[in-house]
């Protein structure tokens, strides 16, 4: 404080008006602080990223609509390999404001399927068909026998549901 008291007596001393040069650097360093301002949001989200460890290269999550697996977490952004095989790269601010779901870190999982029958499907066929998909559930040594339901949910295609629980 008191050197830039020094500095602007010193200038106007030399003849210089110091006031219109000091509101110019005023000015000058908002813009910079404004503009510095997403990069500084991406670096603490990444320190808060490696800190904290929602996830890990390799976790398979969700992420506001999309799924993918981790493939790398940098300081700026972290990259999801998505289903389809496409590479998803999210600035690190971003991400820590989307709802994200490690599924990595699930102890189980809900698996929620519906299937679509043809409307000709006889009633024999389609308690057949929820017998197979009971079976192949109990038979499945991740699936929890407790929690696994199979049933006829709603017409409209036929349409079934299989509810289930994957264990780790």
């Amino acid at each position: 404080m008191a050197a830039t008291a020094i500095f602007v007596t010193g200038l106007r001393d030399l003849g210089v008006d110091a006031i219109p040069l000091l509101g110019g650097l005023g000015v000058g360093g908002l813009a910079v602080a404004l503009a510095i301002r997403p990069t500084l949001e991406n670096l603490i989200s990444g320190i808060i990223l490696f800190t904290d460890k929602p996830i890990r290269v390799g976790d398979y999550c969700s992420f506001g609509t999309m799924f993918g697996t981790v493939e790398k977490i940098s300081v700026r952004s972290t990259q999801f390999r998505g289903d389809d095989d496409t590479l998803i790269s999210i600035p690190n601010a971003k991400l820590a404001n989307l709802e994200l779901v490690n599924w990595k870190k699930c102890e189980q999982m809900l698996i929620l399927e519906v299937i679509g029958l043809r409307y000709e499907t006889e009633n024999d066929q389609l308690c057949s068909i929820l017998e197979k998909i009971r079976e192949m559930l109990h038979d499945h040594p991740r699936v929890d026998r407790e929690t696994s339901r199979v049933w006829f949910f709603r017409y409209g295609g036929l349409r079934w549901k299989s509810k289930s629980r994957l264990s780790r």
